[in-house]
């Protein structure tokens, strides 16, 4: 029997994995490599049927090395390593570890490749960078998918969705015969990159599918839940690759992804937490749509002294019903003797705040006007102007305590907590170290030319732009930047109007969303 060891591509990969594909007659070839001092065996081992060795034995090998703790093994590009099968030795050029992924993605054999693509959906090879990706996803959409129901399998993508973003969800629903052995794999697509895709499989009950019981294996949680997040915003049209165990002639199930907003992947997630009755499952998924950790640096550009008739630019989230703004808005101007530049959290300007607003400024001896009313904060300063956000609630009970006219602000970000921990000792600290997690209810204000351009690259995935303040002020605080100033909270009520305080599902809104994904994003960090 020929038992030589044939190997027809190996390359490295980041983080010092590598990866070699080929085939051996040999059922369990005791396969090593040898690279610098470091000979190690493969960390991975798939083996498999190749349609063009014309036999149904698994002749096929794709094998992963795992050189991470032999950082000088690979350093030497001039250097070869060998693959070893016993006293038998392949030497591999420098020159093919740098060029052979591109060689196998274009001209390897299929099961090789979606071999590969498993080990990458599951973590054990690094996801292509930006110039592999391209043709990746071209030899998978040139590739024959698999039917979504066939005499080995039945599999359903009931929802995919993507956000502009580059965040996603799917769900759906997997029968395999009892022949079928093996777990789902899934990659993410569209017409640029690819994401790996965090699968929970027989994370949901599904006893609707007890009538397929007498063709496939019935398990009564045969249900999936799957989330990813692409490296940039989603370009062209998106894909759901699931790739099924022991099918490695063919792609897939391939499943078109409709674009949506982002409140509506947060919301599928906060279903998924009620559907699954593991919790650690619930997180793996919610983690695998957020960006990666690492908060980018604040950096306030120097700016002038706000002059003391400085406006204030009043980024309002107004909580109460409609006519009470034209009350908050009087309250402010006779508190601080300043004029009102007013930014409204809102979709839409609806009759009874625009006669609000005009109710105000009538009887206002400062100016009160309008400027944008929009969901999202301004993401820079037209002018001077002292910058104040609040909730409507939060500002009714506190407009007394905003700096007044004349009265320039001593730190960059001055918060006003209202909580019960304001009253203890050290409660002040207590407050900040919940800023990250946690939804205090607040007021902050500062230069608006200073912490409008660091506010702005906070706020991508929030749901509401509370949470990209509460996480300035928790990098301010931090970075000893920040005056937290603890107040009594007796007497407040949170507002239960506008569009934040409307639940995802049941009752949870998308404060309590974001200070859930804030947790996990800490908790990775660490």
């Amino acid at each position: 029997m020929d038992l030589k060891l044939h190997v027809d591509f190996c390359f490295s990969c980041p983080g010092g994995r590598v990866v070699a594909a080929g085939w051996s007659q040999d059922p369990r070839p005791a396969l090593m490599i040898h690279a610098g001092s470091a000979s190690l065996p493969p960390a991975h081992l798939v083996r498999f049927a190749r349609r063009d060795l014309r036999s149904l034995e698994p002749f096929g090998y794709l094998a992963v090395f795992d050189l991470s703790d032999h950082p000088d093994a690979l350093d030497d590009p001039s250097e070869d390593v060998f693959l070893a099968v016993g006293a038998e030795h392949s030497r591999i050029g420098g020159a093919r570890l740098s060029s052979d992924a591109r060689s196998m993605v274009e001209i390897g054999v299929d099961e090789a490749f979606f071999a590969l693509l498993r080990l990458m959906a599951e973590g054990a090879v690094p996801m292509p960078d930006r110039a592999l990706s391209g043709p990746v996803i071209t030899r998978i959409r040139a590739a024959r998918a698999l039917p979504a129901e066939a005499e080995t399998h039945a599999l359903s993508v009931d929802l995919g969705q993507v956000a502009g973003a580059g965040q996603g969800v799917a769900s759906g629903w997997f029968l395999p015969t009892a022949a079928t052995q093996g777990a789902l794999h899934a990659l993410a697509f569209d017409d640029r990159q690819l994401a790996r895709v965090t699968m929970a499989q027989g994370a949901v009950a599904r006893t609707d599918l007890a009538a397929y019981a007498d063709r496939y294996v019935y398990g009564g949680r045969d249900g999936w839940l799957a989330a990813f997040r692409f490296a940039g915003p989603a370009s062209g049209a998106a894909r759901l690759l699931v790739m099924l165990p022991e099918q490695l002639a063919e792609s897939g199930v391939i499943h078109p992804l409709t674009q949506v907003t982002v409140p509506q992947i947060a919301r599928l997630l906060v279903e998924a937490r009620l559907w699954q009755e593991d919790p650690e499952g619930a997180d793996a998924l919610h983690r695998a749509t957020l960006a990666a950790p690492g908060a980018p640096a604040i950096a306030l550009p120097d700016s002038p002294p706000l002059p003391d008739d400085a406006p204030l630019l009043l980024i309002l989230d107004h909580d109460l019903a409609a006519p009470d703004l034209r009350d908050v808005l009087r309250r402010v101007a006779q508190a601080t003797g300043r004029g009102i530049d007013l930014h409204l959290l809102r979709p839409t300007l609806t009759p009874d705040l625009r006669d609000a607003i005009a109710g105000a400024a009538r009887e206002c001896p400062q100016p009160v006007r309008i400027v944008a009313c929009t969901p999202q904060p301004p993401i820079a300063a037209q002018g001077p102007a002292l910058l104040v956000y609040a909730r409507s609630s939060v500002l009714f009970h506190l407009a007394g305590r905003l700096p007044v006219r004349g009265e320039v602000p001593g730190h960059d970000l001055q918060v006003l907590a209202l909580d019960v921990l304001a009253s203890l000792p050290g409660g002040a600290g207590r407050i900040a170290a919940r800023f990250g997690t946690d939804r205090p209810a607040f007021l902050c204000w500062g230069d608006a030319a200073g912490l409008l351009p660091a506010l702005a690259p906070l706020l991508g995935d929030a749901l509401v732009p509370e949470s990209a303040f509460r996480q300035l002020a928790a990098q301010m605080d931090a970075a000893g930047r920040l005056a937290i100033l603890p107040a009594d909270p007796t007497g407040f009520h949170a507002g239960d109007q506008g569009p934040f305080a409307a639940p995802l599902f049941d009752s949870l809104t998308g404060h309590d969303f974001d200070a859930l994904s804030a947790r996990l994003v800490q908790e990775d960090a660490r």
